[in-house]
């Protein structure tokens, strides 16, 4: 497995490097850890004059500070996975260019990052360069909160399901990991409580559907030796996963970039938008092969 690991120093990306050992990991992988010093270099102002560029000596001073603060995270890595390659890069410009230009060159299974960097304010959303990497990156995204547990209780993961080619990739992704033992999972799918008094009959149609794609997920969990449970909701997912997740003490939210809807769009679908902006814990947002299915974002 090949993970690109974005670290800042702040207290979120710590949180993140403790949440590796909960994220059902294995024990040999390659991790490239990323620390960016953000240096701008502008070219010219919105008057048309020309800005000042940074000096050699200050690019290279902060690039170090990367570099030190990136050495120092993969020393702390090894510390947990002994047996992983890690290798640690510093670099000084654009966070987010910085760490999508690194995913579409390495081309990782995960990205993970940290929900807010060192100049976060306490607030739910997301920081500006975690939503950016997560629209913009064409690998799932981990993103990590501050509140990470780190004593021994079972992992508890909840994950989004609704019969959708996304979904589908979160089941696989889910069941190839190697879990610490003891995890528990509880596979929820919601169907439209809006439907109810519109349409009876596309009611139970979409509640029908919700429980077929739910079975599967359950089978499929079941058959990779994992311990699953299911739970099917009248409700908005974008809702039920957020407070699900915080009522049975989740560690982290699966869900899929896109579900299914009638719209197609480039940019992630609601319910992922929304979970990952505003759930307690860790969320995973998972994509689906490009090459293998057209309509991926």
């Amino acid at each position: 497995m090949k993970l690109l690991i974005a670290y800042d120093g702040s207290t979120f990306s710590d949180a993140a490097l403790d949440d590796l050992l909960r994220a059902g990991l294995p024990s040999v992988a390659e991790a490239h850890v990323l620390s960016v010093s953000e240096v701008f270099v502008p070219v010219v102002s919105h008057t048309g004059i020309a800005l000042p560029m940074p000096s050699y000596e200050f690019i290279s001073h902060e690039k170090n500070e990367a570099q030190n603060l990136a050495q120092t995270a993969a020393e702390r890595i090894k510390q947990h996975f002994p047996a992983w390659t890690v290798r640690a890069n510093g670099y000084a410009g654009s966070t987010v260019r910085e760490i999508l230009t690194q995913a579409d060159v390495w081309q990782p299974e995960l990205i993970v990052v940290g929900s807010h960097g060192r100049t976060a304010l306490s607030r739910l959303f997301l920081g500006s360069v975690t939503m950016s990497v997560l629209h913009g990156a064409y690998s799932p995204v981990r993103v990590v909160r501050g509140d990470v547990r780190r004593d021994q209780t079972p992992v508890r993961n909840v994950i989004g399901v609704d019969g959708s080619p996304g979904s589908t990739a979160v089941i696989e992704s889910v069941a190839r990991r190697a879990w610490p033992l003891g995890t528990e999972f509880r596979v929820l799918t919601c169907y439209g409580p809006f439907r109810r008094q519109t349409d009876p009959g596309v009611f139970e149609s979409e509640k029908s559907f919700a429980g077929k794609a739910q079975a599967v997920a359950l089978a499929r969990l079941s058959a990779a030796g994992l311990n699953a449970s299911g739970k099917a909701l009248l409700d908005d997912p974008r809702r039920a996963l957020i407070e699900e997740a915080d009522a049975w003490k989740a560690d982290c939210i699966f869900v899929g970039a896109r579900g299914l809807n009638t719209f197609e769009r480039l940019l992630l679908g609601s319910v992922s938008s929304k979970v990952a902006g505003h759930a307690s814990c860790t969320v995973e947002v998972v994509r689906y092969p490009e090459k293998t299915v057209n309509n991926d974002v």
